[in-house]
Order: structure tokens, then sequence, then C-alpha cells
């Protein structure tokens, strides 16, 4: 009995003891999951490197022609016409402060021969005693682009092969200025001359009217009232009524208007007026250059 006992008990240990062998041989071959989770963090991840192509072309043999960009000059407009949108003052030189040369009115009709560095003024052609004076761009209506018209160098305004030479006045030449008075006739300017003097007569500045009272009279420049025609009473009958007009000595009158070149065909005192029958209702003067080439 006693021996059946202990081998009883010899063979429950024999199990425990190989059950507990078997224990341990499964739980050092199987990882817990915070093992694996370990193992995946910390193995080095083998990384397979993916190669791009090149951006950066490869080298040509060939050279790449340039091309030549040709532009086609367009030579510049010596000169075109004009016609006045206002009035305004004809200058010597680009420059408001320049000497006045002459008085150009509302659709007056000049000829351009260029234009200043700027296009702010343009040169016009015969025109004064010079031949040529400056008058604001904007005062013009021309028929072509400013911008076509040629240069002019200011110091030495060269025109195109056409222009007319520059008048100037001989040694002898004597410049006088004379202001006439709307409601006077026959006014002396005091300038005698002999037949045969070279004598021209430039409008400057200034305006009247013919009739104070009435607003059909506008005031008007040395050329008048083209729009009433020619008057019979009137002392230069194939004048327009407000012209200026002249006489030399026992002469008769004849007509000016805003610029004028004679030969003196008496000799006497010069007289300026203005084109009116009936002066006491005018109002206004008109300032003139007279030079006189003896």
């Amino acid at each position: 009995m006693n021996t059946i006992r202990i081998t009883s008990f010899r063979l429950f240990f024999i199990l425990i003891a190989a059950l507990f062998v078997s224990c341990v041989s499964v739980k050092v071959e199987t990882s817990s999951p915070e093992e694996e989770l370990y193992n995946l963090t910390n193995t080095p991840a083998q990384i397979t490197p993916t190669f791009f192509p090149s951006l950066t072309p490869p080298p040509s043999h060939q050279q790449t022609q340039t091309p030549t960009i040709t532009s086609t000059i367009v030579a510049p407009t010596p000169e075109t016409n004009g016609i006045m949108r206002r009035a305004a003052i004809c200058r010597l030189d680009p420059d408001v402060s320049s000497q006045v040369e002459a008085n150009l009115f509302t659709g007056d009709q000049v000829l351009i021969g260029g234009r200043n560095s700027d296009s702010s003024w343009l040169l016009i052609r015969r025109i004064t005693p010079r031949s040529t004076c400056w008058i604001a761009t904007e005062s013009i209506k021309t028929d072509i682009s400013i911008t076509e018209l040629q240069i002019i160098d200011i110091a030495t305004p060269t025109l195109a092969s056409t222009t007319t030479p520059t008048i100037t006045s001989s040694p002898t030449s004597r410049p006088f200025m004379f202001t006439i008075d709307s409601r006077s006739r026959r006014q002396g300017t005091g300038i005698s001359v002999n037949v045969g003097d070279q004598i021209e007569i430039v409008y400057l500045s200034g305006s009247w009217t013919l009739d104070k009272n009435n607003d059909v009279y506008r005031y008007v420049g040395a050329d008048g009232y083209s729009e009433f025609g020619y008057r019979m009473h009137y002392p230069v009958q194939d004048a327009y009524p407000g012209v200026v007009i002249a006489k030399i000595g026992p002469g008769a009158f004849f007509g000016i208007g805003i610029r004028k070149k004679f030969i003196a065909e008496h000799s006497g005192q010069l007289y300026l007026q203005t084109n009116d029958d009936k002066l006491a209702d005018n109002q206004g003067s008109i300032t003139v250059q007279i030079f006189i080439d003896e």
C-alpha cells in the first residue's frame, strides 16, 4: 500500500515537472505583442532608392540660332498742313516767355515744319519776317500724327531742303512797335518812309470790336470780320471790316491784316487804323510791329 502511494506520488511529480518544462519552452519561442511592436519600430528599414530623370536636357552639339529682329524705320515727315483749333500766339522759341512773333486765330491754315523734342511745340513756316515761329501743339489740328513730324534742333532749326530761306533784316532795318486805337482815324505812327522802302507790318497782340453794344461784333484780331464780307462804304472796299489798314503820305488806304510786306509807292508818314466807317462805337486796340528796310 505504501509502495503504491510512493509510486503515484512520483508519477504525479514527473507529470508536473514535464508540464512545467513544456510551459517554459513555449514562453521562450513565442514573443508577446509588445515585443513584436518593439522589434518593428527598432529594426532598420531597408530603403530602396528611387531615381528620377534629370530635368537638364543632355548637351546638344547643335547651336541654337537666335533670330535677328529687324525693324522698318519710317522717315519723319518734313512738313504737313494744320488748322488752328483756337487763337494762339506764335513765338520766336518754343517757350511761353519767348518773344511774340505773330498771333493766329481759329480756322487759320498753317504749314507745320516740325516739332520740338517733347512734341509740346510745333514749328510754323513762312508766317513772320523771320519765316518761322513756334506755337503750342494743343492749339493746332494736324493732318497726321504729331510723332510723324521731324524733331527740330531748337538751337539751329534746320528744315527740309524745300524750306524757304529765313528772311533776315538788313543792317538798315528799323523795327518799330505801334498800338492802333480802334476809335481813331488815320493815326500817325511817326515813321517816315520813302518811295522804294520795303515795309513789313506784323500783328502782335490785342483785339477790338466795331460795335461794343452789339454782341454780333465779337472781338477780333487784325484779320477782322471775314463773315461779314466786304463793305463798299468802308475805307478799303476789298478788305474785311475790322482789318488793320495803312496808308503812306497822300496815298490811299490799303489792307494789312495779320501780316503784309510791301514796297512804298509814296513818301511820307505811315498811318494806321481799323477798316471801319463809324469809329465812335468801337472798343479795343491792336499792337503791330513794323519793319522798314531802307
